[in-house]
């Protein structure tokens, strides 16, 4: 039993990008594409809600595993929205807007990601972030990612954008193809 114990403690000081020497999983090669409908008018069976660390759209009804969600209010504006905003509590989970190009962006900010409040977008904008604390780990484990608004549907409701997502822990590394910094 102390065997497994010691190995499973190795694999997530290994996943998280420690400081132990070992190989760091690459910066995917292209980014993913992800559509969210909006919270407050889709429908029970749309997404609206982005998990960061599947990288993978959710439904809020169905999982309490994401990082932010689309949200548009009455007068058109549309807005994501970190967990914080939405449940309340202390997560990590944050974005904000850069005044780079999504493929200029070689690494995420280390600080002043908006946690509390909701962020307004736009077709166009391209926005750093980090995930909430990855719940697999006994240690801090965040993921840093960069998305570009591809498309904001009004008649539909819904966003689409395209994340580049850096696979490890506290890593803000946002390069295709490249390790952990």
């Amino acid at each position: 039993m102390r065997a497994l114990a010691v190995l499973l403690l190795g694999a997530a000081a290994w996943a998280c990008g420690s400081t132990f020497g070992l190989n760091r999983v690459p910066v995917p090669e292209q980014p993913t594409e992800a559509t969210l409908s909006d919270f407050r008018t889709s429908g029970l069976r749309d997404a609206s809600a982005f998990d960061v660390l599947t990288a993978l759209p959710v439904r809020t009804d169905l999982s309490a595993s994401w990082d932010f969600l689309y949200y548009v209010l009455p007068d058109g504006t549309a807005q994501l929205r970190p967990r914080n905003v939405v449940l309340g509590g202390s997560s990590d989970a944050g974005l904000q807007h850069s005044d780079q190009a999504f493929d200029a962006i070689s690494q995420a900010p280390d600080g002043g990601y908006t946690t509390d409040r909701p962020v307004v977008i736009a077709k166009g904008d391209v926005l750093t972030g980090v995930s909430r604390a990855d719940p697999g780990f006994a240690t801090r484990c965040r993921h840093f990612f960069k998305m570009e608004i591809e498309s904001i549907d009004a008649t539909a409701g819904t966003v689409t954008f395209k994340t580049l997502i850096n696979p490890n822990c506290e890593q803000r590394i946002l390069v295709p193809g490249q390790g952990g910094s």
